[in-house]
This record gives C-alpha cells, sequence and structure tokens, in this order.
C-alpha cells in the first residue's frame, strides 16, 4: 500500500508539497485532478460543460503521465538501466490541474489585464506621438546635434532624409494598426465555438499585440531615422 492511500485534506499543510503519486496511483491523482477542476471552475465563475471538463481534466492527466513517463527516462539513463523512483508530487498534480481548467475556462488573474492595458496605452500614445509630431519627435531625439551651420552635409539632404523617414515610419505603423482591426474584425465574425471568456482573450490579446507592435514600429523607425539623419550630420569631411 502506498501513502498516497492514506486519508488526505484538500488543503495542504504551509510550507509542504503534499503526498507523493506513484506510477500506479492514478485512481488517486485522476480523482484530485477532477476535484481540483471542479473547485476551479466553480471559484472562477465558469460554467463548465461536459465537454470542456473532460478536455481539461485529460490534458491535466497526460501532462502528470508525460511527467512520470520523463522521470523514469531519466532515471533509466542516470542510473545505467537500473530503475529509479517515479513519483510526482501532489501540489504539483493540483497546480496542473488548476493551470488547465483556467486555460479551458479562458480565466486571467486581474493583474494581467490591468499590466497589458497600460503597456498597449504607452505603445499607442508612443505611435500617436511619432505619426502626428514626427518633427518635433526627431528633433527630441537629435537635440545634442551641433548648430545647422556647423553640419558638414547640406542642410537640405538632412530634410529630405527627415521626411522621407517620417513618412515611411507613418505608414510602417499605419499598416499595422490597419492589419490589427482586420484581425479583429475577423476575431469577431461567426468561428469554430469556444467559450465566451476565451474568445474575449483573444479579442484582447489582439488589441494589446497591435497597439504594442504600433508603438515599437513607431518609436524604433523614428529613431533609426534619427540614428541615419546623426551619421550624416557628423559624417567627417574629406
Amino acid at each position: 500500500m502506498t501513502n498516497t492511500e492514506l486519508m488526505k485534506a484538500f488543503s495542504l499543510p504551509e510550507g509542504r508539497r503534499g503526498l507523493l503519486y506513484f506510477p500506479g496511483d492514478e485512481w488517486a491523482w485522476e480523482q484530485q485532478i477532477r476535484d481540483v477542476q471542479d473547485r476551479t471552475f466553480a471559484a472562477d465563475g465558469y460554467p463548465g460543460e461536459s465537454h470542456d471538463r473532460q478536455v481539461a481534466f485529460h490534458r491535466a492527466a497526460a501532462r502528470v503521465e508525460r511527467s512520470l513517463a520523463d522521470q523514469e527516462r531519466r532515471n533509466l539513463r542516470a542510473f545505467k538501466g537500473i530503475p529509479g523512483r517515479v513519483d510526482i508530487t501532489e501540489a504539483s498534480v493540483i497546480r496542473t490541474a488548476r493551470q488547465q481548467a483556467r486555460f479551458i475556462s479562458g480565466y486571467r488573474r486581474p493583474w494581467t489585464y490591468a499590466v497589458g492595458a497600460v503597456i498597449a496605452a504607452l505603445s499607442l500614445t508612443a505611435a500617436a506621438v511619432v505619426m502626428f509630431w514626427p518633427r518635433t519627435f526627431l528633433n527630441w531625439l537629435l537635440v545634442e546635434l551641433p548648430p545647422r551651420e556647423e553640419w558638414t552635409v547640406d542642410g537640405a539632404l538632412v530634410d529630405r532624409v527627415a521626411s522621407v523617414g517620417a513618412w515611411t515610419v507613418m505608414g510602417a505603423a499605419t499598416v499595422v494598426l490597419v492589419f490589427g482591426v482586420f484581425a479583429l474584425v475577423l476575431s469577431s465574425v461567426d468561428a469554430p465555438p469556444v467559450p465566451r471568456l476565451r474568445k474575449i482573450n483573444h479579442q484582447l490579446w489582439v488589441i494589446f499585440m497591435t497597439a504594442t507592435l504600433a508603438g515599437m514600429v513607431a518609436a524604433g523607425g523614428m529613431s533609426f531615422v534619427a540614428i541615419i539623419i546623426a551619421a550624416l550630420v557628423e559624417m567627417p569631411t574629406t
């Protein structure tokens, strides 16, 4: 009889990782996966249709089985074919069960939405500043340049580089934004049925990625233009 056959509470004592499950204890950790996932679905307010519950259970059970199998293979290699002890902790089973339940339901902790919103807002603000006030942004980047009369290159050339570069960066950022809107529209049309929260998360992810990429393209592209201008202005005369 293994120690997993002992009676145990659902909540683990603080500082302990719980009991050990061995390869022959499927009856124990499989039931624990179902219990943990039922509690997780209920706590997250997810209705948890029977199909979703089965998917979450099979994903978690497969991960536990794979972990045990990987550990057994590692032991055989380490001990030159002599089988070693293979086990998985109760805490690991609980964590895997909860992760898979939340993957199926689409649950995310509130702070992840807050962090994503802040990053997206900052990135979109940077893109807007670059797109609507490109000259101001360039002047801020090139504030350390010497006065125009000390340049070693024709100022008209620098103006053309700045103009072409700004329009190119603005066009690239616009393409990113348009592509993001197109992807958001596609994600809103009828598609294979998925849980509502997962669909919302996907749409929020599209918005986050669009805003972030637009900000990176705008700020990064204009920074590259500023580097080119600085190199032209400070190019030594022959």
